[in-house]
């Protein structure tokens, strides 16, 4: 009992102590919620780059094309030997028939679909490829490449957007690297504001620290209330990080809101 009356007197003269160093506080404060507010804004961003670049990760995949010399049992055997490596996601087999069907969905000339017939159908028949990460399209492209694959492939996707997944895979891994290397910045410069503001507080009041020491007081009722102080400074700067946070993110949907209704208003 006599310990927890002890904390709550501990307590409450950290919470006067920052009540009365108002500025120092209020600067301490404002400074670790810009600092909160940038860490935060960072992290978002960040999510919304690993999104995107998840999002395009998605949509790349390998595209094998078969001789029509290539028996459909072949093309099926190595659609199952596709499917039980680590590196692919599915594996999809387009025949003939799929192949007119997508040919004929294109965006092109009915001069230039009327070439292809389903009688004389001179689509190859593919594997499509759907692949967990771009950094194993080379390693399908080598195994595509090996001698047993010679006389059984016409053409391999990777040769058309090799250097967009190369860009995507040096995007990848920046991003990695400037999200560790930021994100621990911020962090080393959250905890030195932190630890500036308490160092200002304790010289701000050495005098009567040196007075509390000589009337005997111990340590803990020394220290303790400057720790107190810092939760206070970090628990005020995440309640107004967090609700600045919320008000521009209403804002933002506000405005989004506002112009999906201006673009879908008809003209006058």
């Amino acid at each position: 009992m006599q310990s927890l009356i002890r904390l709550k007197r501990i307590t409450l003269l950290g919470f006067k102590n920052y009540i009365r160093n108002g500025w120092l506080s209020t600067a301490a404060t404002l400074m670790l919620t810009l600092t909160l507010l940038i860490i935060t804004i960072f992290i978002v961003f960040n999510l919304i780059i690993s999104s995107a670049i998840n999002f395009a990760k998605e949509k790349i995949d390998i595209s094998i094309y078969f001789n029509d010399r290539v028996a459909e049992e072949q093309i099926k055997d190595i659609q199952l030997k596709l499917q039980v490596r680590n590196d692919v996601l599915g594996v999809d087999y387009i025949d003939k028939n799929t192949a007119y069907k997508i040919f004929q969905g294109l965006p092109i000339k009915d001069e230039i679909k009327i070439l292809v017939n389903p009688e004389d159908n001179i689509l190859p028949r593919s594997l499509k490829i759907k692949i967990k990460d771009p950094d194993s399209v080379q390693n399908l492209t080598d195994f595509f490449n090996t001698e047993s694959f010679q006389n059984k492939i016409d053409y391999i996707s990777t040769k058309d957007n090799q250097a967009v997944i190369d860009r995507l895979v040096n995007m990848i891994k920046f991003s990695r690297w400037i999200g560790i290397m930021v994100s621990g910045l911020f962090f080393v410069i959250a905890l030195i504001v932190i630890f500036n503001t308490i160092r200002l507080t304790i010289y701000a009041r050495r005098e009567e620290i040196e007075i509390m020491q000589l009337v005997g007081a111990s340590w803990e009722f020394i220290r303790i209330p400057f720790l107190v102080e810092a939760f206070f400074y970090s628990l005020l700067a995440t309640v107004l990080s967090s609700l600045i946070l919320f008000i521009g993110f209403r804002i933002i949907k506000s405005f989004q809101n506002f112009s999906a209704l201006m673009g879908n208003r008809p003209p006058l």
